[in-house]
C-alpha cells in the first residue's frame, strides 16, 4: 500500500513572462505582475470582482506605469494618470508610505528558499502548505511524506519537518518585512524640514536610513 499522496501545483514555462498586468483597487494600481499567459487567461485565476489591466509595453512620457498611478474611465476605456512629480510634505509621506506598504505586501508573496529548495509562498500556496502539514500531523503513523512540486517545478518528497522549516522561514520573513516597513515609515515621518521633499519622494525599500540627508539632497539635485 502506498502511504504517500501527491500534491499537484501548476507548472510554469522556463522562458521569462512576456505580459505585464496592473491590478486595480480603489482607482489605483496596487500591484504590477508579469505572466506568461494573456489577460483573458490570467484573470481566470482570480475572483470575478478582481480588476486587471494589460499594460504590456505601455509608457507614459517615456516611463512605465507604476504602483500608485491612478486609473480613470473614459469613453475609450481606461486612462492611466501617472503620479505627479511634486507633492506637499503630507502628500509625499502618505504616498511613499503607501507605496512601501504595497511593496512589503508583494514581498510577502514571493517565492522563498528553504534548504536550497524554492517554494511558492503566495496566499493560496500557504493554504496548501498548512493543509499538507496538518494532514501529515494527523496521519503521522500512515502518511510519512508528500510528493510536492516546488516553485521551479521540481518534484520533492516533503515531510512534516519540511513544512515546519518552511512555516518558520515564511513567518521570519514576514516579521522582517514588517520591521523594515515600520523602520522606513518612522524614518519618513521623522523628516520635518520641507527642504527634504525631493528626498522623501525617492525613498524606496532599499533606502539607506543611516545616510546623511544633506549629502543625499545634494546628490539628488545634482543628478536631476
Amino acid at each position: 500500500m502506498n502511504n504517500e499522496y501527491t500534491y499537484i501545483t501548476l507548472t510554469r514555462p522556463k522562458e521569462e513572462p512576456c505580459y505585464t498586468f496592473a491590478e486595480i483597487k480603489y482607482g489605483k494600481i496596487v500591484s504590477i505582475n508579469k505572466h506568461w499567459v494573456p489577460l483573458d487567461e490570467y484573470i481566470k485565476f482570480f475572483d470575478s470582482n478582481a480588476l486587471f489591466l494589460d499594460i504590456t509595453g505601455v509608457l507614459i512620457n517615456g516611463e512605465p506605469p507604476t504602483i500608485g498611478d491612478s486609473i480613470t474611465t473614459t469613453d475609450e476605456g481606461y486612462k492611466i494618470i501617472h503620479i505627479k512629480n511634486s507633492y506637499s510634505m503630507a502628500e509625499s509621506k502618505n504616498y511613499v508610505i503607501e507605496k512601501l506598504k504595497l511593496i512589503r505586501n508583494q514581498k510577502e508573496l514571493e517565492d522563498i528558499e528553504v534548504d536550497g529548495i524554492l517554494f511558492d509562498a503566495d496566499k493560496d500556496s500557504i493554504l496548501r502548505i498548512n493543509a499538507a502539514r496538518k494532514c501529515l500531523e494527523d496521519n503521522s503513523g500512515t502518511i510519512p511524506s508528500i510528493e510536492w512540486t516546488t516553485a521551479d517545478n521540481k518534484r520533492i518528497t516533503a515531510t512534516i519537518d519540511t513544512f515546519k522549516k518552511l512555516n518558520s522561514a515564511i513567518t521570519e520573513r514576514s516579521n522582517s518585512l514588517h520591521i523594515r516597513y515600520n523602520e522606513l515609515k518612522k524614518y519618513i515621518n521623522d523628516i520635518q524640514d520641507t527642504k527634504y521633499l525631493p528626498i522623501i519622494i525617492k525613498i524606496d525599500w532599499d533606502w539607506d536610513i543611516s545616510c546623511n540627508l544633506d549629502e543625499k539632497l545634494q546628490e539628488i539635485q545634482t543628478s536631476d
